[in-house]
């Protein structure tokens, strides 16, 4: 998830931000038609909260810079490699260059991890978690969910998962076969654009009754609730779960767009 918020108007996000520095890209992939998934490392690649931002800065030949923030999609790991998932926006300058001029071995300038608080998970943290995404919403989720996968916890998961078609989801294969093999993780994804029915997957915009039939249908009701998308898809979410009965520090949010 990119923002193109100023980060002068979100400061909370910088608080004891560390300096700047220069990491080489090791991998480079194309993960769906309009996102690109790059992988780094980082001397805290194995200690940051699922949840948390990286912040990158460009800066021209002529001293322009440019700087955004895109959400962590791996989990905590011995190897300090990271990964975030850039979806292409036509204009934006960071999201092209990343698409059309970045290349393997190509330095970037990094700081983080940035971000923290509320919408962070940690497996001490009590569950049921529900975690809802709108596009590249989901990718602070999805390191919640590998997170969570990868120090076998069996705090219950529900992802719910609105994408455009059956090729913009994200770690699709990873995440139905995590979801076939976890009893305790389960998976509702939402296509919006498709026209093919297909075994699995519901077509047509995440609704309010979709919402309130896995509310209704998980094991118990949520103890935290993340949502990630854009401003009106998180607004919409969040009204739902509100109507549903949740409380207000109950459901964390995380925006992006205008």
């Amino acid at each position: 998830m990119e923002s193109d918020i100023k980060l002068a108007d979100v400061p909370i996000l910088l608080q004891s931000a560390p300096l700047w520095m220069p990491t080489a890209i090791k991998e480079v992939r194309q993960v769906t038609p309009t996102i690109k998934a790059l992988r780094f490392d980082v001397p805290w690649g194995d200690a940051f909260r699922a949840g948390q931002c990286i912040d990158f800065r460009l800066t021209a030949a002529d001293g322009y810079t440019a700087q955004r923030y895109y959400s962590i999609a791996t989990a905590p790991d011995a190897s300090k490699t990271v990964e975030v998932m850039v979806e292409r926006q036509e204009g934006g300058e960071v999201s092209t260059f990343f698409h059309d001029i970045l290349e393997l071995g190509d330095l970037l300038e990094v700081r983080g991890p940035i971000g923290g608080g509320p919408f962070t998970w940690q497996p001490s943290d009590p569950g049921p978690i529900l975690l809802i995404g709108g596009g590249s919403g989901v990718v602070p989720l999805l390191s919640m969910v590998r997170h969570r996968q990868a120090v076998g916890s069996h705090t219950p998961f529900t992802l719910i998962y609105s994408a455009k078609t059956h090729d913009d989801i994200l770690a699709r294969e990873e995440l139905l076969a995590a979801a076939a093999d976890d009893p305790h993780l389960q998976l509702v994804i939402t296509l919006t654009r498709e026209s093919v029915i297909r075994p699995g997957f519901r077509i047509g915009r995440l609704t309010k009754e979709v919402v309130r039939s896995t509310l209704r249908g998980a094991w118990s009701r949520p103890e935290t609730c993340f949502i990630c998308g854009s401003n009106a898809f998180v607004g919409d979410m969040s009204d739902y779960l509100l109507e549903e009965g949740l409380e207000i520090h109950q459901v964390r949010t995380e925006r992006f767009g205008g």
